[in-house]
């Protein structure tokens, strides 16, 4: 088996109690290698590939632009609800990736299947942030 160097997978700000915080690295162990993709080459010079996506309209047969041409929706109660892509990008953005403490349970309420991936390791940081 090889050993690599452990490498940071994430910095956050881990917050114990209102305000009690400080700055965490988070580490995985072991994780499974993946194949990596393949890379595509032209025949005639062997340089890679650029694969571009475009939409095309069905009834004009025209290129359609993805900000102003294409309109995402959310299904609520059988009503289809337009939104820009500002506000999905609103949305998806609520604030700075952190860990909080919610509350502790005793180790026996653990069950077999809340651990079907790898651990992760949360370790001080002292390059981070100080506590407060």
């Amino acid at each position: 088996m090889r050993t690599h160097r452990k490498r940071t997978l994430q910095r956050l700000a881990f917050h114990l109690c209102p305000g009690v915080e400080a700055s965490v690295s988070v580490f995985v162990t072991m994780l499974e290698a993946k194949v990596p993709p393949p890379v595509y080459l032209l025949n005639e010079n062997n340089k890679p590939l650029k694969a571009e996506s475009k939409q095309i309209c069905e009834q004009t047969g025209a290129l359609l632009h993805p900000v102003d041409d294409i309109a995402t929706y959310v299904e609520v109660a059988g009503h289809r609800i337009f939104v820009t892509r500002a506000e999905t990008q609103e949305a998806k953005h609520f604030g700075d990736p952190s860990l909080r403490v919610l509350g502790f349970k005793p180790l026996s309420s653990l069950q077999d299947h809340h651990r079907m991936f790898h651990a992760y390791f949360v370790y001080p940081n002292e390059r981070g942030k100080e506590l407060r």
